[in-house]
């Protein structure tokens, strides 16, 4: 630190000005750790779950859990499990992030995910629809979920009144809504909500959702 002396104008006057210049550089590296996801059920989403935080950390896949993943794809879309021939959404989502971060083709069929969109009633699986079309490029507005969407916060039940604490905080991570989460940090019981509402307020909406994955690898949904 510097320290000027200047003298004032009036006599036995000192003023001392403090000058702060910092050359110095501090280094700091701290350890952190990779949380793991451990499937908790023998489906299709949590098996992806679990190879997919594998995948970005480098560690090498199961070859049982890599067939059981592409024994649940059918045509254009994933269900849950080998012996099910059910669409679902969150299947579909977490196996279509996991085959592209391997660099693997998903083949899913965006047509049959719009038609999909249009039928479902509940935000969480068009959540997963949607989320699902934007890691395959396409292009979703909000319109597109408008009977989900109150000005200040989000519906769990389509075209309902009743604001979630949940879907609002879904939604965070399809679009940057600083109303949506200025409600959510306002109104939100759950801690994960008042944390997925800060993220919303600092990221971009596809971003915030890897902060989840990364920090919180034990909590996905």
């Amino acid at each position: 630190m510097n320290v000027n002396i200047v003298l004032a104008k009036e006599d036995n006057e000192i003023v001392l000005v403090l000058k702060a210049v910092d050359y110095g550089e501090i280094k700091h590296i701290e350890y952190i750790p990779r949380p793991l996801y451990k499937a908790k059920t023998l489906t299709c989403s949590e098996i992806a779950k679990e190879l997919l935080l594998k995948a970005i950390y480098g560690i090498e896949l199961d070859d049982a859990e890599l067939s059981f993943i592409l024994g649940c794809r059918r045509n254009g879309y994933f269900s849950q499990t080998p012996d099910n021939v059910r669409f679902n959404p969150e299947a579909t989502f977490y196996a279509t992030w996991f085959l592209k971060t391997i660099g693997a083709k998903p083949k899913v069929n965006a047509s049959l995910l719009l038609e999909e969109l249009n039928k479902t009633n509940t935000f969480d699986k068009a959540y997963y629809i949607v989320m699902t079309l934007k890691l395959l490029s396409y292009d979703v507005s909000k319109n597109m979920l408008e009977d989900f969407g109150l000005s200040y916060a989000v519906s769990w039940i389509r075209n309902s009144s009743k604001p979630s604490a949940k879907a609002t905080a879904m939604w965070l991570n399809l679009f940057k809504d600083k109303e949506k989460a200025e409600w959510l940090l306002k109104n939100a019981r759950d801690l994960d909500a008042k944390v997925q509402a800060k993220i919303g307020l600092r990221f971009s909406p596809l971003l915030s959702c890897y902060v989840v994955l990364l920090v919180k690898g034990e909590k996905l949904d």
